[in-house]
Order: structure tokens, then C-alpha cells, then sequence
């Protein structure tokens, strides 16, 4: 299991990116209300900067940055003492300085932070605890789609008749490739998820849509409302949230 006390089974920050980027999507797929889903990706954070937010709404949170220099992991887990960030964040790069100590992470807390740089790979800063919980937000970064596909059958699949997920078609997801009504199909198996749902208010700062070639796309649009979705990562009040989950176009 993946955590702070063995960080071996992350992948590097590129093929981290490519995960992300497909969990967002995966949830896009799994559910077209914004609220219920726990992974969502803003491509456009800021200057070279994308972000991984995982949120199960209930104070769990896991924010994962992207810069050209590497990408930083902080994580909060509600009901874990938050450690001396001093002393967790001991060694980060000063370019994840503005992320890790600035908003919405200074708000959010740190349990744990994780980082990971080019020829240095992961690094973390002094464990007080090693009981910080980080296992229950790293293990899904393992890039292993069998470990989403079973998660998302209980959490999306509990209670209804839905088909199991078919691991093969989150694997093609994860590695990127064109994404077909096929592949939607062998994920979530009611095609009236396909209809129209596609195209409403992908949450209240962003859009999903399928284009006439079925292109999945997370398109920018203004914010709502200031508070609107809070659970969603926000540099500043005025601060315009986009994304582009991934360049799959059906086939």
C-alpha cells in the first residue's frame, strides 16, 4: 500500500499527470453531477500549473500540483492530528512554496506532502506520525486500473444494477488512448448516459461535452456564484477554473 512510510509504488511525475488526468475523466463518466464525484483536474491552475483535486466531501482532501519542475502531493485527512507543516514540508522545492503555503491548502491543512522532482524522484519531509493516513488517498495513484475499476464499482455501482466496470476500458483510459463510445459504454453500461447529460453544466465552473466526433473536452466558463461548489479548488475568489481532462475523440 502506497503511503508515506513506502512511496515506492508512485509513479513519476509524468505518468502521475496521465493518471490524474484519466481519474478525472473516469469520474466524468461515472457521474454527471459534479457533487458526487472525487476527482476532478483544472488544466489551467496558473502559469504552467495543473491540479489534481480528489474530495470525498466529507473533509478528505488530496491536492496534487503539476509544474514543468515536478508535481507536489498534499493531503488531509480529517480526524488525523495535522503534523508541524515546518517539519513536514521540510526540503520542499521553493517552487511549491506558493502552493503548499498559500490558498486553498492553507485553508484545506496538511496530514502529509509529497514531492517529486526530476532526478531526485519522491521525497517527503520528517515523519512525526507515521500514522498519517495517507494510505487512504495514495492508493489510487498505483496506476493499476483494477484498482480504480473495483473503488468506483462500489462507490458508483452500491445499490444499483449496474454492470461491474470493465477493467480493459479503464486501462485504455489510463494509457490515454481515443476515447469511444465503446469505451464509455463498457464503463457505464445505460446509454441515456450518453444523451444529453453530456452536455449540461459540468458542475458550476466547468462543461463536458461531446462534440460531433463524440471529443471529450472540459471546456472554461465563468464561475457561478463565489461559493459555488466549495469543495472545489480555488486560488482566489475571481480565480476561473478550466480543465482539459484529455484530446479523446470518439470513433
Amino acid at each position: 500500500m502506497i503511503s508515506t512510510q513506502d512511496y515506492s509504488g508512485l509513479p513519476d511525475a509524468a505518468d502521475l499527470k496521465r493518471i490524474s488526468k484519466a481519474l478525472a475523466v473516469l469520474d466524468a463518466i461515472n457521474s454527471q453531477d459534479l457533487e458526487y464525484r472525487y476527482y476532478t483536474y483544472n488544466a489551467d491552475w496558473g502559469e504552467e500549473e495543473q491540479v489534481l483535486e480528489m474530495s470525498d466531501g466529507e473533509g478528505d482532501q488530496m491536492l496534487i500540483l503539476f509544474r514543468p519542475e515536478g508535481c507536489v502531493i498534499n493531503g488531509y485527512l480529517d480526524g488525523y492530528d495535522q503534523p508541524d507543516k515546518a517539519q513536514v514540508t521540510r526540503g520542499l522545492p521553493e517552487v511549491f512554496d506558493d502552493f503548499i503555503f498559500g490558498e486553498p491548502v492553507n485553508s484545506i491543512g496538511t496530514t502529509f506532502c509529497l514531492w517529486n522532482t526530476a532526478g531526485l524522484g519522491w521525497q517527503t519531509g520528517v515523519l512525526e506520525n507515521e500514522d498519517d493516513g495517507s494510505e487512504e488517498l495514495l492508493f489510487m495513484l498505483d496506476s493499476n486500473p483494477e484498482t480504480y475499476a473495483e473503488w468506483a464499482d462500489e462507490y458508483y455501482g452500491e445499490e444499483t444494477d449496474r454492470s461491474p466496470i470493465d477493467v480493459a476500458a479503464v486501462a485504455k483510459i489510463y494509457r490515454g488512448e481515443p476515447l469511444t463510445k465503446a469505451t464509455v459504454l463498457d464503463i457505464v453500461d445505460e446509454p441515456r448516459r450518453l444523451g444529453a447529460g453530456w452536455r449540461k453544466t459540468y458542475g458550476p465552473l466547468a462543461i463536458l461535452t461531446i462534440s460531433a466526433r463524440c471529443q471529450q473536452r472540459v471546456q472554461a466558463v465563468p464561475l457561478a456564484a463565489p461559493n459555488a461548489s466549495a469543495h472545489v479548488p480555488q486560488r482566489s475568489p475571481d480565480f476561473r477554473h478550466s480543465g482539459d481532462v484529455g484530446n479523446s475523440s470518439c470513433r
